[in-house]
């Protein structure tokens, strides 16, 4: 008769289901999502640093004139979203290790 003892897998998957609750799937969801946008961001102001008229080409509109002025603006307000994005994205997935942390202790 086979006895009614959790093995090593049923056990790891319900300590797996313990701590991913509800509401860290979502603040895991969400620091995935905040990485990702500051990551993009990051690309596109290291874009818009090295070729400025790269706006221009690609969505075929001239907002400055010419004079380059638009995309120089653009350059540091990337940044500082990206660097915001990577902030929220550094807060959350902090606060889901200290939650691991005193389930585990």
């Amino acid at each position: 008769m086979a006895t009614d003892v959790p093995g090593p897998v049923h056990m790891a998957g319900s300590v797996i289901r313990n701590l991913m609750n509800g509401k860290e799937v979502l603040v895991m969801l969400r620091a995935r999502t905040e990485a990702g946008l500051a990551a993009l961001l990051g690309i596109v102001t290291i874009a818009t640093a090295i070729w400025p008229t790269w706006i221009e080409t690609v969505f075929g509109f001239d907002p400055d004139g010419g004079n380059g002025q638009a995309e120089w603006l653009i350059v540091p307000a990337l940044a500082v979203v990206a660097v915001g994005a990577a902030v929220l994205a550094r807060r959350d997935l902090r606060a889901i290790r200290r939650s691991r942390s005193r389930v585990l202790a």
